[in-house]
């Protein structure tokens, strides 16, 4: 997100330079261009130095959850503030590989639905043919760099979206932060830079994308990220950058980095506290929820799953089967007994007690039979998925959903205030006698629902 303050003509901002002003350090807030006059001022490198006058349109780099409202000496000191959100501000260019086991392969983009993802448009594909490498473009133009075989088969492809998916090909994609996160994420694709991600020596379970801003005095200022040599430095790997809207060529390895440049990396959850205080940097935010797929744990988490689910099966049939053998030993295994006993009702004195508890039926004599109960079997599967590292503790923790539990807890308390005030009682007799009252067999359908209804509520 962006913000356009306008500086006031004779503000506290007024005859101050952009690093004396310390915008970013007050507000958390990074100027990444001056408008003056109607035309924009971004020397570079020399930005920090831009003294600051009356009347300049400061163009800041904010993070998403940023409330100008709240900052009142930032009101103080500029006259107005706009917030700039357009479509393309925030659109990152990332590349991604097609794996040979994901589906992908032998399909075109089209085909297997992925040109309609809300938010992303492709750019190119590259495909490495006879020692070269094929690019084919999403507007039908096509190139090719080094090798007879690419320039052969450049001709005979119209478009990107046209080209079957090969594995190795690698897709260069541009979007907003959440659909280029969703494509990440889906199966047949993989990072273009998998094996820079693979020497990072990073678990797959501490990876996430991060968000970083380059600094007007940063180092990598004017160099690409092969040029920087981002990886070794910083020990992580860019896997996209935004630019202001700014349409950039494919391969992001290659692009010459500007201040203001949003950096989509590939690091460990460690990132953004190291480099918290790096001048190279500024509003590092880690990406939710933007861990891989971890696809190696995945039999092993549905296999403690269906442990825990066969847990709770084979005691119900337990339960029954004990049952049925104690009636059969009270019948003396008689044959005309038992089938006495099967098919008339029985007594009272024998039958389980059921108790209803917030609206649910339950059992103490099958509980109690139970091999072992739902909770202490949730945690035990959710511990065992920890100690085999299917996910981390941070990931359990945030799962934990407790506003949900806390609503359930009150809800429990709400129904069994209502019963034992009788006020569910009036409300099921007054729909009942109003049912009563209307007939037919609408009426009585529509006030269970009612009842159920405030049951839940």
């Amino acid at each position: 997100m962006q913000n356009k303050p306008k500086n006031k003509n004779q503000g506290p901002l007024v005859g101050l330079s952009v690093r004396q002003a310390q915008l970013n350090r007050r507000f958390g807030a990074e100027v990444v261009a001056i408008t003056r006059h109607g035309s924009e001022q971004s020397p570079g490198a020399f930005l920090q130095d831009l003294v600051l006058r009356g009347g300049d349109v400061l163009i800041l780099a904010v993070d998403a959850a940023f409330d100008a409202a709240a900052h009142r000496d930032l009101r103080k000191e500029v006259s107005d503030i706009e917030a700039v959100a357009t479509d393309r501000e925030r659109e990152y260019v990332t590349g991604l590989r097609i794996t040979k086991r994901g589906g992908l392969a032998g399909k075109t983009l089209a085909s297997a639905g992925l040109l309609g993802v809300n938010g992303v448009r492709l750019l190119a594909i590259d495909r490495a043919v006879g020692g070269g490498t094929l690019r084919f473009g999403a507007d039908g133009a096509t190139s090719s760099t080094g090798g007879g075989g690419a320039a052969a088969e450049a001709e005979q492809h119209a478009s990107a979206a046209s080209v079957v998916l090969d594995g190795g090909d690698v897709c260069w994609f541009t979007g907003g932060l959440e659909s280029i996160s969703y494509l990440i994420r889906l199966p047949g694709f993989d990072q273009s830079q998998t094996d820079q991600i693979e020497k990072l020596g990073v678990d797959i379970l501490e990876r996430r994308l991060v968000q970083a801003a380059v600094a007007a005095d940063s180092p990598i200022v004017g160099r690409s990220v092969r040029e920087a040599g981002f990886r070794a430095r910083y020990d992580a790997v860019v896997v996209g950058i935004s630019r202001k809207g700014v349409a950039l060529p494919p391969d992001v390895r290659d692009v010459r980095l500007k201040p203001g440049d949003v950096l989509l990396l590939d690091a460990g959850r460690g990132f953004a506290r190291a480099h918290a205080n790096d001048r190279a940097f500024t509003l590092i935010n880690d990406v939710p929820k933007s861990s891989p797929i971890k696809t190696g744990k995945m039999w092993l988490a549905i296999f403690l799953l269906f442990l825990m689910v066969m847990s709770q099966i084979i005691g119900e049939f337990v339960f029954f089967w004990r049952e049925e053998e104690s009636r059969r030993r009270r019948n003396g295994g008689g044959g005309g007994e038992e089938g006495k006993e099967l098919t008339s009702p029985p007594p009272k004195k024998k039958t389980t007690t059921l108790k209803k508890t917030g609206g649910v039926l339950t059992s103490k004599k099958i509980i109690s039979q139970e091999l072992i109960s739902l909770f202490p079997a949730a945690i035990l599967t959710a511990g065992l998925m920890l100690l085999t590292r299917c996910l981390t503790a941070d990931q359990a923790r945030k799962a934990i959903m407790i506003d949900v539990y806390v609503c359930i807890a009150f809800a429990f308390a709400v129904s069994s205030a209502m019963e034992v005030s009788n006020v569910a009682q009036v409300f099921a007799n007054g729909f009942a006698a109003v049912s009563r009252k209307i007939g037919g067999t609408t009426a009585p359908v529509v006030a269970i629902y009612m009842v159920r209804l405030f049951g839940v509520f």
